[in-house]
C-alpha cells in the first residue's frame, strides 16, 4: 500500500504497476495466469473447510477495497477505476465463482441431506468441475488482458474492455 500511495501522489497512475515493456507481456500474462488460478484453486479446493475459501476472499477484498480507498482519498479513484477495470472485472467474478462453488461443496460435506457425505461430496464436485473449467479461461482471458491491454492501452479503452466484458460475462 505504501508503493501504491507513493505512486498515487507522484506518478501517472495510469500504468499502475506496469513497469515491464510489451517484449515481457507473454511472461507477465504467464505468471499473471498461475497467480490467479493459485488463488481460484484455493477458493475452490479450500471450500471444504470453509476458512481458506473465506480467508483468501477476505484478503483480495480488502485489498482491492484498500486500493479504491487510497485513490479516494488522494483524489485518483477513477485513474484507480480506469486502471483496474479492464482485467479486475473477470478477475474478481472468477475468484467470486470458485469460492462459491468451493462453499458448494464445503455445504455438501456439513448438509448432505439424505445423501451419505461421500455421495454428496461427489455431487458437488462433479457439478463444480464444470465451473472450475470455465473459471480456469476467464483467469486465462483476465491474465492476457492484464498482461497486454492494461499497461499499453488508453484508461477509456480499459474502461469500455472492463464494461464488455463484465456485462458479456454476467450475461453469459
Amino acid at each position: 500500500a505504501a508503493q501504491f500511495d507513493h505512486q498515487l501522489q507522484t506518478q501517472d497512475v495510469s500504468q499502475g504497476n506496469f513497469t515491464f515493456g510489451e517484449e515481457l507481456s507473454h511472461a507477465v500474462g504467464a505468471l499473471i495466469a498461475a497467480n490467479n488460478i493459485f488463488i481460484s484453486l484455493i477458493c475452490f479446493v479450500g471450500g471444504i473447510l470453509i476458512y481458506p475459501t473465506v480467508a483468501s476472499l477476505t484478503l483480495n477484498g480488502r485489498m482491492v477495497g484498500g486500493l479504491f480507498g487510497l485513490g479516494a482519498a488522494r483524489g485518483r479513484f477513477m485513474d484507480v477505476v480506469n486502471l483496474l477495470m479492464c482485467h479486475g472485472t473477470l478477475e474478481l467474478m472468477a475468484l467470486t465463482m470458485a469460492g462459491g462453488a468451493g462453499f458448494n461443496i464445503g455445504f455438501a460435506l456439513i448438509s448432505p441431506g439424505r445423501r451419505s457425505r461421500k455421495v454428496a461430496l461427489t455431487e458437488a464436485a462433479l457439478d463444480s468441475r464444470i465451473l472450475a473449467l470455465g473459471i480456469g479461461c476467464t483467469l486465462a482471458v483476465a491474465a492476457i488482458l492484464e498482461a497486454f491491454v492494461t499497461p499499453f492501452t488508453p484508461p477509456a479503452i480499459r474502461g469500455l474492455i472492463g464494461l464488455i466484458t463484465g456485462i458479456g460475462y454476467i450475461t453469459f
